[in-house]
């Protein structure tokens, strides 16, 4: 694989949730007032199963969707504390029929 084919899919599936979530610190990571709850704040990367288990032909896919998985459990022991949930969804290919 050539290094821009690794370097496009880099910057889409994680530079880019990256730089969408470095922007939400000041609308998310607010300290609740004494006595009140804090606001529901959840943040939803989406990963897929290649990041999971890895895919014959997708290295360069399979490690940035592995990289969303770490990144968001970063996010949730960070700011976890301002009362923010970070939680990924990992799709893949489901058999119905």
């Amino acid at each position: 694989m050539p290094d821009d084919a690794w370097d496009i899919i880099m910057k889409v599936h994680v530079r880019a949730p990256f730089r969408l979530i470095r922007a939400a610190p000041p609308f998310t990571r607010i300290k609740a007032e004494p006595g009140n709850p804090p606001e529901n704040r959840s943040i939803i990367n989406v990963s897929s199963t290649s990041g999971l288990h890895g895919n014959v032909g997708q290295a360069n896919y399979a490690a940035a969707k592995s990289a969303i998985v770490g990144f968001t459990k970063t996010i949730a022991r960070e700011w976890g504390a301002f009362g923010v949930r970070a939680n990924t969804v990992a799709f893949g290919y489901i058999l119905t029929r």
